[in-house]
């Protein structure tokens, strides 16, 4: 697993520059693998942009995962995740150096002051714009997969994000739409299940676009086309705002769209 350093909003310090150098040198051997970029670190916390592929933590089916990888390359450093992110999903993920930091940080979650803000691409030309969406959901542990049921339903959860339209395109002959979403909650395969059931499904994710018919225009991309693209905290420590935020990823479907005058008003909201 290759690790390096990506430049965002924040500057890394010299310390943690200096050590994560030394780390390089040894990640680089292996430069077929997915890249971790380490976006953010502090004596107290750090933030990086996780490759779709790579679990966040250890799972029944034994997969490699972030925590493992980053502890060889900072050995006897603790961390704590703070939230999960799925194993097909690419973007920013928050591990805690210590438990307390961890604690501050799950509370700004339970509270909704750690915001989430997810990035899309869909098939179909969706309307309307922007929206909130709320359904209810059931998890299936034993066959890690959700589905949306009737609020009556004894185990189910109520799931609510909101959404809004950046840009439509042409891929493969069929209309996409790139959509910015904020979760209100966060239940299992939320946005995934959440979209699907509505009619459009992630670009790239068979396993909820089955019953929508879309598998054959999802073949040759290996992971949905869903990212973790900002998320913003308070410190714990330093009492200020921390916002970061990932560059779309260079490759299809991504690569449809120009990003770089598009304004998303779910964004400036965080």
């Amino acid at each position: 697993m290759k690790i390096s350093f990506e430049q965002f909003n924040w500057e890394k310090s010299d310390t943690a520059t200096s050590d994560w150098n030394a780390d390089l040198n040894k990640a680089s051997l292996v430069n077929q693998m997915p890249t971790i970029s380490i976006v953010y670190e502090d004596e107290w916390l750090l933030v990086v942009d996780k490759p779709a592929g790579l679990a966040v933590q250890s799972d029944r089916a034994g997969h490699e995962h972030l925590i493992s990888h980053l502890a060889k390359y900072r050995p006897g450093q603790s961390l704590f995740l703070v939230h999960r992110l799925d194993l097909p999903v690419s973007g920013l993920v928050v591990l805690a150096k210590t438990a307390t930091v961890q604690t501050h940080l799950t509370k700004q979650m339970a509270t909704k002051t750690f915001i989430k803000v997810y990035r899309a691409i869909v098939w179909g030309d969706i309307a309307p714009n922007c929206g909130v969406i709320t359904d209810y959901i059931k998890h299936d542990e034993q066959t890690n997969h959700s589905q949306i049921v009737t609020s009556t339903h004894h185990t189910a959860k109520i799931a609510t994000l909101q959404y809004e339209k950046i840009a439509h395109s042409i891929y493969r002959d069929h209309p996409i739409s790139l959509l910015a979403i904020r979760l209100e909650t966060g239940r299992h395969h939320q946005i995934r299940v959440q979209l699907s059931h509505k009619g459009w499904p992630i670009v790239g994710d068979r396993k909820y676009a089955l019953n929508n018919g879309n598998t054959g225009r999802d073949q040759g991309i290996k992971w949905p086309a869903l990212q973790a693209w900002t998320i913003r905290f308070n410190h714990p420590y330093l009492n200020q705002i921390m916002s970061f935020s990932v560059n779309v990823p260079q490759m299809p479907p991504w690569n449809q769209f120009d990003l770089s005058h598009m304004c998303c008003n779910l964004i400036n909201q965080v």
